[in-house]
């Protein structure tokens, strides 16, 4: 970025890209529920059913409301004239007023979804609001959302527009300051990306948290994201016929990394040829993410907080840390493989009678050292490790997230520079056509 305005937008944008989808870390966890009696709350008394909806309309894309999933009740409000609909049937069960706060909340001895109100009192299996904009917890959300009951309380889901999501989804995947050929190219790669996961939850499409897309609700959003997803309505990317996997990431570091190398949960049986190593930069000239505050960055350990790290994952459990060593690199030099040295600690307890250690060697990967050691420490595994002085460890990196497919930043590097977003996307992800959705190529 060029002026101070834009240098904070990033860094109040990044904490968003330390998740899956820009991050490659672990994907999401599905519909994993936690147990009741791990999340503090009461179990439900009676058994819970599944609560299966009725068919979703043509166009539509369901969101697991994940960051409100598991409270036992949360405030709603309809800004305007609202409906309480049956979950299941989609049957309309009351009118609600305007501004009439509600309370939804689990029955843990039925195990249904409570309604409440002043005149308002329904209960069933699965609850659906819908009208205009329903606000639950402060957050507004269009189309209908849907409460079920699970294991440690509210299950959420928002049924709606796959355009309405990507409306909510851009706010929170890129800073309004950024160039709108950058944005309209991000929304295309957005609206790829839901579209080609469709379904990955099972019971939804995608979640709102970052191992997805961060989807905030309905967001007023700035003018030039919301002409952006509309400038590109229905606009995806393909390869072969099909939807193309359109990751991206925050910063590539100036160079973005191809797919064998990205341990992704939910990648396909076939090829993905367009996430390949792309060099983020012209024949001569800085990178076009040169500008991210996390371009270059250096971090230092000590021993002890290094060897703390890695001793809380079995994986790269090492006793007492002696050596760290990278062994190999990916054609796009971030760290393939690392060999852990350590060695058993001493019995100091006294209960034997001999002090002896045995030395540990472990190989792990990249990704799974950078795990252990933290995503927030180490911002990328594009990086170099050195020990500059005795008990520190230096670690020297570039970039921000994956550096799978487009680099955010980059993107808007290259709108600067006067690109179209057709060009963006064409050097990001090479060889992928962009198309109408609704083309005869979508089968």
């Amino acid at each position: 970025m060029q002026s101070t305005s834009s240098a904070i937008a990033i860094r109040r944008l990044l904490p968003w890209g330390l998740g899956a989808l820009s991050l490659g870390l672990t994907g999401c966890a599905g519909n994993v529920r936690t147990p009741a009696s791990q999340a503090g709350l009461p179990a439900l008394t009676a058994p819970v059913e599944a609560a299966s909806p009725k068919p979703r309309r043509a166009g539509t894309i369901r969101i697991g409301l994940e960051s409100l999933k598991g409270r036992p009740s949360l405030p709603v409000k309809f800004p305007s004239t609202g409906r309480i609909l049956d979950g299941i049937t989609g049957e309309k069960i009351k009118a609600v007023p305007a501004n009439l706060p509600l309370v939804v909340s689990v029955d843990y001895a039925t195990g249904e979804v409570r309604a409440s109100g002043r005149g308002v009192e329904v209960r069933r299996p699965a609850l659906a609001l819908s009208g205009g904009l329903v606000r639950v917890s402060g957050r507004r959300y269009p189309g209908v959302v849907r409460f079920t009951a699970g294991g440690t309380g509210l299950q959420l889901t928002n049924e709606l527009e796959s355009e309405q999501y990507l409306e909510g989804v851009l706010p929170g995947e890129i800073p309004a300051s950024f160039g709108v050929e950058a944005q309209k190219a991000l929304a295309v790669a957005a609206r790829t990306y839901a579209l080609a996961q469709a379904g990955k939850h099972g019971d939804f499409d995608l979640c709102d948290r970052t191992c997805c897309q961060m989807y905030l609700g309905y967001h007023r959003g700035s003018a030039r994201g919301l002409a952006a997803v509309r400038a590109t309505r229905n606009m995806v990317l393909r390869s072969g016929g099909d939807l193309a996997y359109a990751f991206y990431s925050a910063d590539c570091g100036g160079i973005s990394t191809d797919v064998e190398e990205v341990p992704l949960r939910d990648k396909p049986a076939h090829d993905l040829p367009y996430l390949t190593v792309v060099r983020d930069a012209p024949r001569q000239g800085p990178d076009y993410c040169a500008t991210s505050p996390y371009h270059r960055w250096t971090k230092r350990l000590e021993r002890q907080a290094l060897e703390d790290r890695l001793n809380k994952e079995p994986e790269t459990y090492i006793g007492r840390l002696q050596d760290v060593r990278v062994t190999d690199y990916d054609p796009s030099g971030r760290i393939r493989s690392v060999v852990l040295r350590g060695e058993t600690p001493p019995d100091l307890s006294g209960l034997t009678s001999t002090a002896a250690v045995e030395p540990i060697e472990k190989t792990v990967t990249g990704w799974r050292f950078r795990n252990a050691v933290g995503a927030r420490t180490l911002k990328s595994t594009l990086l170099k490790i050195d020990q500059p002085e005795p008990g520190v460890f230096r670690f020297t990196g570039r970039g921000n997230g994956h550096g799978l497919g487009l680099c955010q930043i980059g993107a808007n590097g290259m709108a600067k520079r006067g690109f179209r977003f057709q060009q963006i996307l064409s050097h990001y992800y090479p060889g992928t056509k962009l198309e109408d959705v609704r083309s005869k190529a979508s089968g």
